[in-house]
């Protein structure tokens, strides 16, 4: 093998070894950021003590200057509050599931899951899946969030 192929094998592998670690540190500070909006969804669900009176104001890492796939497509995509939080609640039950098992909290008025925390447990699979039912926090509020905002974001864009 010549001299310069081994220098790009080598630079080629220290892209990708870098690009992961880019991504492992950006879905680490992400998946955080969903623990602290769950607790936080929860503790306002219950009327627990809390400095939060929204889990909006819970605001989502700042990536501007990160590397990696998940980083570039959350920027190229112009991902709102809403957009990040169904995009890393749908990733989590992946890469680390045991996250929603707060989700898995019994009702001790009856003795099962809370219903409206939502989620579904799969044969063969240990973790919760979630089906995007927090609380207030619906799909349609999702939707109709995520929709409104993304619209006005695309309207804004196409007028500068």
């Amino acid at each position: 093998m010549e001299k310069s192929a081994i220098i790009e094998t080598i630079h080629h592998n220290s892209v990708i070894r870098n690009t992961n670690n880019s991504n492992a540190e950006v879905l680490k500070a992400e998946v955080s950021w969903l623990s602290l909006v769950l607790q936080t969804r929860l503790e306002l669900h219950f009327q627990q003590e809390t400095p939060y009176t929204s889990i909006e104001e819970l605001v989502p890492p700042n990536i501007v200057d990160k590397e990696g796939s998940y980083a570039r497509f959350i920027q190229q995509h112009k991902l709102n509050f809403a957009e990040r939080l169904l995009l890393i609640l749908a990733l989590v039950p992946h890469i680390k599931p045991e996250v929603l098992d707060i989700l898995l909290t019994k009702n001790k008025y009856y003795n099962r899951r809370y219903s409206e925390f939502g989620g579904l447990l799969l044969e063969g699979h240990l973790g919760l899946i979630p089906t995007f039912a927090i609380g207030k926090l619906t799909r349609r509020k999702l939707y109709n969030y995520s929709y409104k905002n993304h619209r006005k974001n695309e309207c804004t864009s196409t007028a500068e």
